[in-house]
């Protein structure tokens, strides 16, 4: 099994107002992964993402968030920080 990591990913796109937080959680959910989803205040399409658990898994979780559902469209998805991993972590949410 692969290392646990502990990212912040941003989502870029027409993600936000369009159901992308929640596709977030589903997928977060049925990849055993835990975090949270947030709107970037500043940005209509940003979406900030605090994802931990094993790096397969978050490279899986990725490519599921990653282009047109639905309303939404997440152009890009990529890694912009590393954080310890938080072994208190139970659970994703939104924010």
């Amino acid at each position: 099994m692969d290392d646990l990591v502990h990212w912040k990913l941003e989502a870029k796109g027409i993600v936000q107002g369009v159901g992308y937080r929640a596709r977030c959680e589903s997928a977060a959910e049925e990849f055993g992964l835990v975090g949270s989803v947030w709107n970037d205040p500043h940005s209509l399409n940003t979406v900030h993402i605090e994802i931990q658990g094993s790096k397969a898994r978050i490279e899986s979780f990725m490519r599921s968030i990653s282009g047109r559902k639905g309303l939404s469209d997440a152009k890009s998805v990529s890694v912009v920080g590393e954080f310890t991993v938080n072994p208190e972590l139970s659970s994703f949410s939104g924010r």
